[in-house]
This record gives C-alpha cells, sequence and structure tokens, in this order.
C-alpha cells in the first residue's frame, strides 16, 4: 500500500505540472493571433506610401526598376519630377494614384505620351508639362480629378491637343498655355474656376480658346493675358466668365483676333476701372473703344436698331420688341453715365450736347 501511495503521488505530482504546462500555450495562443493580426494590417496600409520627399526621374532606369524598388507603392508623399534625355516611357508609374507635392515632366527628348499615369487621381501642387521635344499626347492622364495648384503646359513642340484634362474642374493656381506650336484648339479642358492667371500666349496654330465654355471665374491678381497667337480669331469661349472676378485684361498682339466683344469682355470694359491693355490686334478688336463699339452694335442688334451710327446730333432707334421704352441711358467708353432720356418720343434722341467720342446705349423697357 506504501508503494502505491507513493507511486500515485509521484503520479499527481508529475501530472500537474503537465497540464499546466499544456494551459499556457492555449492562453498565450489569442494574444499571439492578435498581435499578428495588428502587424499584418500596420503593414499593409504602410506599404500604399513612400517617398515622402518626393523623388527625381533623371533616366529610364530609375522609371523602370521604380516598382521593384518600392512594391505596393500607390502615394507618393512628395513631388515628382520627371527629367531626361534617356526617358522613353514611364510606365513603372502605373500603380500610382496620388502625388503630394507637385508633378513636373519637362525636359525630355524622347518621350511620346504620359502612359502609365493612368491611375493618377490626385496631385496636391501644380502640373507642370514643360520643354518635351516629342510629346503629343497627354490623354492618358484620363483619371487626374483634382490639382491643388496648377496647370503649367509649354514649351511642348509636338503637342496637339489638351485631351486627358476633362475631369479636372478646378485650379488652386494659374493656368498657363504657352510656346505650344501644334496646339490648335483648348479642347479637352473642362475647367470651371480659375484661383490664379489666366495666361494663353505664342501658340502659333491656335485658332480658337473653345474648350473653355465652363470657365465661370479667374480669380488670380493678373486676371486674363492673351497674346502673340498669330492665328486666334476670336474670344468665344471666355463668354461665361464672371466680369467681376477679372482684375486685369491684357489682349496683345494677336494679328488675326478680330472678334473680342464676348460678354464677358465688355461687361468688364463697362463696369470696371481696372487696368487694361488692349492693342496691336486686328481692326475690331486693336483698342478698348473698337471692342466697346463692337459691344454696343452687338447688343443693339439683338433687339434694336441705331442709326445713323456714327451720327452728328440725333440718332433714331427703331424698336423690333414691340415693348415701351422707359428710358435711355448712354455711357462713356468709361461706364460713367452721361446722358439720361426719360421717355423718349418719337424715337428720336438729341446727342447735340456730347463731345465727339465712342458712347453705349441702354434701353430700359417695361420697367426693366
Amino acid at each position: 500500500g506504501q508503494k502505491d501511495f507513493s507511486f500515485k503521488g509521484r503520479h499527481k505530482a508529475y501530472a500537474r505540472p503537465l497540464c499546466t504546462i499544456k494551459r499556457k500555450p492555449n492562453r498565450m495562443k489569442p494574444l499571439i493571433i492578435i498581435f499578428t493580426l495588428f502587424f499584418s494590417v500596420h503593414l499593409s496600409v504602410f506599404s500604399q506610401s513612400c517617398l515622402p520627399n518626393g523623388i527625381i526621374f533623371s533616366n529610364q532606369f530609375q522609371l523602370d526598376n521604380f516598382i521593384s524598388n518600392f512594391p505596393n507603392c500607390k502615394v507618393i508623399g512628395g513631388s515628382v519630377e520627371i527629367s531626361g534625355d534617356s526617358i522613353n516611357n514611364i510606365q513603372g508609374l502605373k500603380a500610382i494614384e496620388e502625388i503630394g507635392g507637385f508633378l513636373a515632366v519637362r525636359t525630355t527628348s524622347h518621350l511620346r505620351n504620359l502612359s502609365g499615369l493612368d491611375q493618377l487621381k490626385l496631385i496636391a501642387g501644380s502640373l507642370v508639362i514643360q520643354d518635351n521635344d516629342s510629346l503629343e499626347d497627354i490623354s492618358f492622364l484620363r483619371n487626374l480629378e483634382y490639382i491643388n495648384h496648377g496647370i503649367h503646359i509649354e514649351s511642348n513642340s509636338q503637342l496637339n491637343s489638351l485631351i486627358g484634362l476633362e475631369k479636372v474642374s478646378s485650379l488652386g493656381g494659374i493656368l498657363s498655355i504657352r510656346w505650344n506650336p501644334r496646339l490648335k484648339n483648348l479642347n479637352g479642358l473642362n475647367i470651371k474656376s480659375i484661383d490664379g492667371e489666366l495666361t494663353i500666349g505664342v501658340n502659333d496654330s491656335l485658332n480658337s480658346i473653345e474648350g473653355l465654355e465652363r470657365l465661370t471665374k479667374v480669380n488670380g491678381i493678373e486676371g486674363i493675358i492673351i497674346y502673340l497667337n498669330p492665328k486666334l480669331a476670336s474670344l468665344r469661349g471666355l463668354d461665361n466668365i464672371v466680369s467681376g472676378s477679372i482684375s486685369m485684361l491684357n489682349i496683345t498682339q494677336n494679328e488675326s483676333l478680330s472678334d473680342c466683344s464676348v460678354e464677358s469682355i465688355c461687361e468688364y470694359l463697362i463696369n470696371s476701372n481696372s487696368y487694361t491693355v488692349i492693342e496691336n490686334n486686328n481692326s475690331g478688336c486693336s483698342s478698348k473703344q473698337e471692342v466697346l463699339s463692337s459691344c454696343a452694335q452687338d447688343q443693339s442688334q439683338n433687339d434694336f436698331s441705331i442709326y445713323p451710327n456714327p451720327a452728328k446730333r440725333l440718332i433714331t432707334f427703331s424698336n423690333e420688341l414691340d415693348v415701351t421704352v422707359n428710358k435711355i441711358s448712354i455711357y462713356n467708353n468709361l461706364g460713367k453715365s452721361i446722358l439720361t432720356v426719360m421717355g423718349p418720343n418719337e424715337n428720336l434722341v438729341d446727342l447735340s450736347t456730347l463731345n465727339n467720342g465712342i458712347y453705349l446705349v441702354e434701353f430700359e423697357v417695361n420697367g426693366e
């Protein structure tokens, strides 16, 4: 009996440690699983972003090896500059969706398109496409929706279209389209507001700025600058800009430009005393006075006819709308009212008190 007791005691003493050892791993397993899960999730989120200080690609080798050097990177935290004679494609950036600074593609000789930026949706800085000798096509930017600052598309000798920027609806900086000799129009732009200047200059083939029809605000301190576009004949495309958002106007040396009397420009010239230069364009748009005269003619042709024009003493107006004219106001080229005629009789207005010059006539009809 004693022997059995001793054996059982040893057995019990031996059995308890075995049970204890088995339970400890069981109690630790949930902790190990939770720790592993947390680490896995953290690693996955971290792998989406890279290069908080940005990167400069100066050769094709760097671009070709970007994916292997930065696997799973979809967001570049800083700015991206692509510049170098050896660069002929940017497919290495095909996974990038956001750039935390500016994106500059410039000074390339063999890059023909921007294929590789197909997934890019956001640029927190400016978009700069500049000094690219072979770049023809930017349509691979078609998923780009947001640019926090401006767009600079300048000195691209083969670029013939802006198609690819349709989803960008506003800019926090300037829009500059300059020195692109093969660009014929601005189709591809769909911008509603610009918190900077609008500059269109030295585009040898540009014959239309239609493509800016949705633009309603230009809030830059230098306003609108259009110069040295030899084939541009009309400012149609700027019609819908709120004239009060234009701070300055500079339209010069566009040798074919004869149609400047779009609604936004007419309203700006009539209502604003801000800095304005209109000169060395074609007849009809060679001076502020010429544009104001065209504005007046365009408006009168819509509702009324005035003759003779030019006039010496009396003008006669014909009313095609069968409405009552309550008041006629005449303004000088600074927008100042200098003559008011209430309820004119026989459709005649006496101008004998006015000096020679160009004037605008406003009709108030049916009390409106």
